[in-house]
């Protein structure tokens, strides 16, 4: 159907696509283990390296040729009650029309994972906060960037307050600059459905800790732009990954997510987390659904890590107004 519209529909052709509707890959209920409705499946395809099948809503917004570029702007409310869509509608609804005053919206949070254990010892998939830092350079100068980084490595210690030495301390760190609310939620690092980095600095799950319900940001909500493995993965039938559950918190939390449903290296990430940046701060992109596939285009001419065109997608409203101060 969508490739039927985007190529015979009258001029011009549909830009976004909103899937509203969880789904999961548990069609049949085979496991037996599902805890949500399957309202949208996922399109399942074996595009990850590592996992081969994971979901890939970009497959329904790729529809012009045999390449993974996406031709609409995707994305998807992953709602499993009238409740949950009342919600997420609710904030966009908000977000776009009534945003709270405030300098909140020239803040820029970016979160970085350790680059180094505390024995020195590097993580070989990547330097964090040097990539939070090379990023931050395509940031316009009027905007304030607030660095929230891990970093248990004593000879770091330069006094600067935006480095934490635990998990704990980087999680109320992170809480606490996200209650205060921010444009943008930048994270770097690795990542699964439920958490954020192999030490736990922030979690989600459904049963015991959920840090997310410490999120009072009322309406001073971010776009959350993961750079990470799997914490955009929606489609497991037990469990909500941790940009669906900000999403879908209902004192705050974020409007919007864009992060991956399968695994993924920190160079094609890079690609995308500056791509997105440039189309809107060069380029002058004002929806998030057109940032994304900005951040797709860069990734794509590079050549490298092309899977990550698949594995990317955005939880939220892809015809959503980023809330720009001024705007």
């Amino acid at each position: 159907f969508v490739r039927q519209a985007y190529s015979t529909w009258q001029s011009p052709a549909p830009t976004y696509l909103m899937l509203l509707g969880d789904g999961h890959f548990d069609y049949r209920m085979n496991t037996g283990l599902a805890n949500y409705p399957n309202f949208i499946p996922p399109f399942l395809d074996c595009v990850d390296p590592w996992l081969c099948e994971v979901a890939t809503d970009n497959a329904y917004v790729a529809v012009s040729g045999n390449d993974s570029f996406p031709d609409l702007a995707g994305g998807r409310l992953p709602v499993n009650t009238p409740a949950e869509a009342s919600r997420m509608v609710n904030k966009i609804i908000s977000y776009e029309t009534a945003p709270p005053s405030g300098s909140w919206r020239s803040g820029l949070i970016f979160v970085a994972d350790n680059s180094r254990a505390a024995d020195g010892t590097p993580d070989l998939a990547g330097d964090f906060e040097a990539i939070s830092e090379a990023t931050i350079t395509h940031i316009p100068a009027q905007y304030s960037v607030r660095r929230v980084y891990y970093d248990p490595y004593p000879a770091d210690d330069r006094g600067e307050s935006f480095r934490h030495r635990t998990p704990a301390s980087t999680t109320t760190a992170i809480i606490n600059e996200v209650n205060a609310g921010a444009l943008f939620l930048n994270y770097i690092g690795h990542a699964s459905n439920t958490t954020w980095a192999h030490e736990v600095i922030l979690q989600a799950r459904e049963i015991g800790r959920n840090d997310v319900t410490l999120m009072s940001n009322g309406g001073k909500l971010p776009i959350s732009l993961d750079m990470a493995c799997l914490s955009g993965n929606f489609a497991d039938p037990q469990f909500h990954g941790i940009e669906a559950k900000m999403l879908n918190w209902d004192a705050g939390g974020t409007v919007a997510g864009w992060g991956a449903t399968g695994f993924g290296v920190a160079t094609g990430h890079d690609r995308l987390h500056r791509g997105f940046y440039d189309g809107v701060f060069q380029a002058g992109l004002r929806t998030v659904g057109l940032a994304t596939i900005a951040g797709k285009q860069q990734l794509w001419a590079s050549g490298i890590s092309q899977d990550l065109l698949s594995t990317f997608g955005l939880l939220g409203d892809p015809a959503l107004k980023i809330s720009l101060p001024g705007s």
